[in-house]
């Protein structure tokens, strides 16, 4: 995929995973923003496969379908 069809982000990682994304990328022969761009299409794909979600439950959000049970519950 050419740099033409992206879109750029820019996101905060502490040094310890930067470290270690480096070190991947070498071992891998590759680029570290190759090796993000991989582990982010992997992330979402697992997300998918798994509920509740897996990544909004490590960012502290309630799967949609406990918040649609939560307002169903809710007296009118």
């Amino acid at each position: 995929m050419g740099i033409s069809n992206m879109v750029l982000r820019t996101v905060y990682i502490s040094p310890t995973i930067d470290d270690e994304l480096r070190d991947q990328a070498f071992k891998l022969h590759t680029s570290k923003n190759d090796l993000i761009r991989k582990y982010i299409e992997l992330g979402m794909a697992a997300n998918k496969q798994k509920k509740p979600s897996v990544v909004g439950a490590a960012v502290g959000h309630k799967p949609v379908a406990a918040k649609k049970a939560k307002l169903k519950a809710a007296p009118k």
